[in-house]
């Protein structure tokens, strides 16, 4: 990895300071890449040698690093208290970036531990970890050397070409660190299904492979560590070393279970819309096939099939109807579209953390045998008014009538119907049955809504709504805000009539309510209500009508 320095970090900084006069400078950073805006790009010289005379304090601490037998632990921070010292003379600034310098030399040969009793590595590409150990506030902090054998850089640059995007440079050996990265940006990209151990082979490599994954993606000391775990999910003990030919068995089953994530997942979606695809009668096993079917099914319901509105539909047989009815990609509608929806709740299908398949694929047949059994089992009412012509069926179920107006119901054979008022017959407790094969007519004064519903053994019908609508309710006195007022101080307002039949309305409104109100006697109201009549001057017969 390069060493970025930031151009527009000032120079006062002591660390900037010495990246850019001192290690620049005297050629231990080379120049790695062009610019980019104001960041420069440099890697380290791979000689150390060559900066023995220039930075001795810097050399000393890399050889002393390097002379740490392997599996050997040393206690850092007498080294680092020496080159404080005469002759190096040492400050915390340069202190500081000499340890990052020698992380990065060693490399993933190096293991740290603040303290010496805690559990695991510290992440060695931490900063503010690094300057804390360089500056004495971990005097117990530990350093082991790891040495690479030839397998394990074998393994570490078939790890990184295998998941990463950019290819190594010929001849060149990756780092472990660069390894779990590349490693972890291709699990990162992968979908919470393929990520999903369960849904793998029971104790596969595959599945230990995945929950290897799942335990170190957040984990801060991953990278110095996951070799080991690569090793338990082969069938190795961790602290075994291997050889080349087990580095190359453990590359050939790691790029097993890459293949595997990456097919698995598709293997699950495509047993889902293939098993409800087929739910349709398909005339082939193609997508294309499976969207022919559903469009062909929801072509042929029947219109009250597609009645949303109807007491037998559920959430799930809604959410169908309306998802069926334009389709136009198979796959996004049965894995995204119809799980995510509220009524399914089952989520996109790339979204599961276990395979959902046969409950997702029962719910949906759940729905669609709503539909399907949806049509009514039994035949409905007939009805029809006394309106002149006698009407039978409305297309908009509305019936406006003057005055009132008679509601005939005949009952199929077989069955008895349930006539409801402004309730669902379905529901209602208390309703007017008329027996099978007979004929009950209801007088309609008011606006109201009946319900009509033949019923058998615990069948329905459809229900039939029929709205009446009363003309003269136009006419009647419509009280202002000041209803609350005393009788005798209530103010109302009215449309005027242009009928007789609405000024008889309105008329027969007013003295309704000045009688119930108790204002005059009846005497007194039919006494006015003649005199009104007969003080009028009388009309021209040209203009009577």
């Amino acid at each position: 990895m390069p060493v970025e320095i930031d151009a527009n970090e000032k120079e006062s900084q002591g660390e900037i300071r010495y990246l850019k006069n001192i290690l620049v400078k005297h050629g231990i950073l080379r120049k790695s890449k062009d610019h980019l805006a104001s960041t420069a790009y440099y890697e380290l010289t791979p000689e150390p040698q060559t900066f023995k005379k220039e930075l001795p304090a810097l050399f000393a601490l890399v050889d002393f690093l390097r002379n740490i037998g392997q599996g050997q632990k040393e206690n850092i921070w007498p080294k680092l208290q020496e080159l404080t010292d005469s002759p190096y003379g040492v400050g915390p600034y340069a202190l500081s970036l000499f340890m990052a310098i020698a992380i990065r030399y060693l490399g993933d040969e190096l293991r740290l531990k603040p303290q010496p009793t805690q559990i695991g590595y510290a992440p060695l590409n931490d900063p503010e970890l690094i300057i804390a150990v360089a500056t004495g506030q971990f005097p117990s902090a530990t350093v082991e050397r790891v040495e690479k054998t030839k397998a394990v850089t074998l393994l570490i640059d078939g790890v990184y070409g295998l998941f990463s995007e950019t290819p190594s440079t010929a001849g060149s050996h990756q780092t472990q660190t660069a390894a779990w990265q590349s490693l972890l940006a291709w699990w990162k990209k992968r979908t919470r299904l393929e990520r999903t151990s369960g849904i793998y082979a029971s104790n596969s490599i595959a599945q230990k492979f995945a929950e290897m994954m799942t335990n170190y993606e957040t984990l801060a000391t991953a990278a110095q560590s996951f070799l080991d775990e690569l090793k338990i999910v082969n069938g190795f003990d961790p602290s075994a070393n291997i050889d080349e030919a087990q580095a190359r068995g453990i590359l050939a089953e790691i790029t097993n279970c890459k293949s595997t994530i990456a097919t698995h997942a598709d293997t699950i979606k495509h047993t889902v819309v293939t098993s409800i695809g087929m739910l349709f009668a398909p005339q082939g096993n193609t997508y294309l096939d499976y969207g022919d079917a559903i469009r062909t099914w929801f072509n042929g319901l029947h219109k009250d099939q597609k009645d949303k509105q109807a007491f037998w539909q559920t959430n799930p047989s809604r959410t169908l109807l309306d998802a069926l009815n334009k389709i136009s990609d198979v796959e996004k509608l049965l894995l995204e579209d119809i799980p995510a929806s509220q009524a399914f709740n089952t989520g996109k299908v790339d979204d599961w953390t276990y395979d959902r398949t046969n409950e997702y694929v029962e719910r949906f047949q759940k729905a669609k045998d709503a539909i399907d059994n949806g049509l009514p089992k039994l035949p409905s009412p007939e009805w029809e008014t006394n309106q002149n012509p006698g009407v039978s069926s409305h297309e908009s179920d509305l019936i406006s009538y003057n005055n009132q107006i008679t509601l005939s119901v005949t009952a199929p054979v077989g069955v008895i119907v349930r006539v409801t008022k402004d309730t669902d017959p379905t529901l209602a407790k208390q309703y007017e049955a008329v027996g099978e094969g007979s004929i009950k007519t209801f007088s309609v004064t008011d606006s109201c809504i009946y319900y009509l519903v033949s019923n058998a053994a615990g069948e329905f019908s459809k229900i039939i709504k029929l709205t009446f609508r009363n003309q003269d309710d136009d006419y009647n006195l419509i009280p202002e805000t000041q209803a609350k007022l005393e009788p005798g101080r209530r103010f109302y307002s009215f449309r005027n009539p242009v009928d007789k039949n609405g000024l008889k309305v309105l008329l027969g409104n007013l003295i309704q309510l000045i009688r119930d109100n108790g204002l005059l006697s009846e005497e007194d109201i039919s006494q006015a209500f003649n005199e009104a009549v007969s003080s009028q001057p009388k009309m021209k017969k040209g203009k009577q009508k």
